[in-house]
């Protein structure tokens, strides 16, 4: 079988080998290596569902539009990040979201009221409060702020109780 047929059914953890075969990348660890940015080359590739960028540096997120339409997990732990927003019309079928261990200072921004997300990591930041509007995220299922300083913890805790319903 040819590494063509294979590049689909498994983790890539090397970007030149993923810019051969861009239609065929499903999932993406670039774990561990140096971007200051998301690789511009990474939002080519029409079918990734999973990337993994933990403790690459990187320091802000710079979305292209209408890209990344398939992804369902993104990665972003041991980060340099001090604000992460997705913008309107972006990541519309992301289900899982891990910042842990950045230095956010606040609540993600979510501006796409069509996100499927129920995950939702947000461990060892810097974040003090949680904002109202976060109940728009109505998949949710998950909810992680260890390690937060907030002001108003039991906020999170009541908040939690509505996952279930």
């Amino acid at each position: 079988m040819k590494y063509a047929d294979l590049v689909d059914k498994i983790v890539v953890t090397d970007l030149e080998m993923a810019k051969k075969y861009p239609n065929k990348v499903k999932k993406l660890d670039l774990s561990g290596q140096h971007f200051a940015k998301i690789p511009d080359e990474v939002f080519f590739f029409r079918n990734l569902e999973v990337l993994r960028m933990d403790s690459v540096g990187l320091q802000e997120v710079n979305w292209i539009k209408g890209k990344l339409r398939k992804l369902v997990r993104l990665e972003l732990n041991g980060n340099e990040l001090t604000e992460f927003k997705i913008p309107k019309r972006q990541l519309s079928h992301l289900q899982e979201l891990y910042l842990d261990d950045n230095q956010l200072t606040t609540f993600p921004q979510f501006d796409n009221p069509y996100m499927t997300l129920k995950v939702l990591s947000l461990r060892k930041n810097n974040i003090s409060q949680i904002p109202l509007n976060y109940t728009e995220l109505k998949n949710l299922r998950f909810l992680n702020l260890d390690s937060n300083p907030l002001d108003r913890a039991e906020d999170a805790f009541s908040l939690s109780l509505g996952f279930n319903e």
